[in-house]
């Protein structure tokens, strides 16, 4: 049994903890303006903060169609995903996972699960490094979850922006 693990933008890893787990990230956009961009392809955090001042109007984000999510998840299978784990942002703040939801329900020839983080960026990133590294490890899907629960019901992010160094 092969669980895959996919996350979005705003997990906020390492991509040194991405590439040795093989997590896959969807990008959410971030949108400046009239034009979107892809998080983390088509700009860098440190391009969007150090920028982000001098912006016409307030950025705002926006999530990656269900295609994108149903296109990726029937690639994983095809490539040997006997179970997909798909964690996302909290719903409270996104609709990200709601649209991964749907799209799991699309897919209905191999399992899919859509797992609210009820976190942002690193808590969300603790959560799905602990989910790649059970399912390395060989645990259920069942093990996986419960671990999540108990890890979202006791992590608690703050954030602070500071100046970007140069």
């Amino acid at each position: 049994m092969t669980i895959r693990i996919v996350t979005d933008s705003t997990c906020d890893l390492p991509a040194h903890v991405i590439e040795e787990l093989g997590i896959i990230v969807v990008p959410l956009f971030i949108n400046i303006g009239e034009r979107g961009y892809r998080d983390g392809i088509e700009i860098t955090r440190k391009e969007f903060y150090t920028n982000l001042p001098n912006y016409p109007s307030h950025p705002t984000t926006g999530t990656p169609s269900m295609d994108v999510f149903c296109k990726l998840y029937s690639e994983l299978a095809s490539a040997g995903a006997s179970e997909i784990l798909s964690i996302h942002i909290s719903k409270s703040l996104s609709a990200t996972v709601d649209v991964a939801r749907l799209a799991a329900e699309k897919c209905q020839e191999f399992k899919v699960v859509a797992f609210d983080s009820r976190q942002l960026s690193l808590g969300t990133g603790f959560q799905v490094e602990t989910a790649a590294r059970m399912a390395r490890e060989g645990k259920t899907m069942g093990e996986i979850l419960k671990e999540l629960d108990d890890l979202a019901s006791r992590s608690f992010v703050a954030a602070r922006l500071e100046p970007w160094n140069s």
